[in-house]
């Protein structure tokens, strides 16, 4: 598991195509720019990720929290 605990579905390897429909695929420079810049995570509680895995496109909703 990329964390540990049983409630991250991400795994080493996961290849993260999109976050709250926001594609993450083929991003160039103004892309990556204006994605840290908006930051569609900023303020929300929870995230839909959109994952590709041994071939296989899987979708999960992951709660923001806050580690130590």
């Amino acid at each position: 598991m990329l964390f540990s605990g049983n409630d991250i579905p991400l795994k080493l390897d996961d290849e993260i195509l999109s976050m709250n429909n926001v594609s993450l695929e083929n991003l160039n420079q103004e892309s990556v720019c204006k994605y840290l810049e908006n930051r569609i995570e900023k303020g929300l509680n929870s995230l839909d990720i959109k994952v590709k895995r041994e071939g296989k496109v899987l979708d999960f909703t992951i709660s923001k929290k806050e580690y130590l």
